[in-house]
């Protein structure tokens, strides 16, 4: 290779559009749900790749009397379906984390939020 040229193409469908006419030759950080039709590209191969990107929740305590509550908190915490986001909205594309949480959160249902 002779020549590297990185340009930065802020908009995913902009950068989805580069690498479909051949104007790019990599892109990164699409979108999950975008993933089956760029592997129906010819020419195109997908490649996932692990990120450090997370994604959180805040809940505002200070506003909303029954959030100062911590039993009010961990049942909302408990009745997130973390793995339903990531297989329905983020069409697969995620793993569970395993810290920003204590770890049996994942592992609780929202039954186990009731009696908070």
């Amino acid at each position: 290779m002779k020549r590297l040229v990185i340009r930065p193409v802020p908009e995913v469908s902009a950068r989805i559009a580069e690498l479909q006419t051949g104007n790019a030759d990599v892109i990164s950080s699409v979108s999950p749900f975008l993933v089956p039709k760029l592997k129906e590209t010819p020419n195109v191969t997908v490649q996932s790749v692990l990120s450090g990107r997370a994604i959180f929740v805040y809940i505002n305590c200070f506003g909303q009397d029954a959030l100062k509550n911590k039993k009010v908190r961990q049942a909302l915490n408990y009745a997130i379906d973390r793995k339903s986001i990531i297989d329905n909205i983020l069409s697969g594309s995620g793993t569970l984390a395993q810290w920003g949480s204590p770890t049996t959160t994942s592992a609780l249902t929202p039954p186990e939020a009731l009696p908070l």
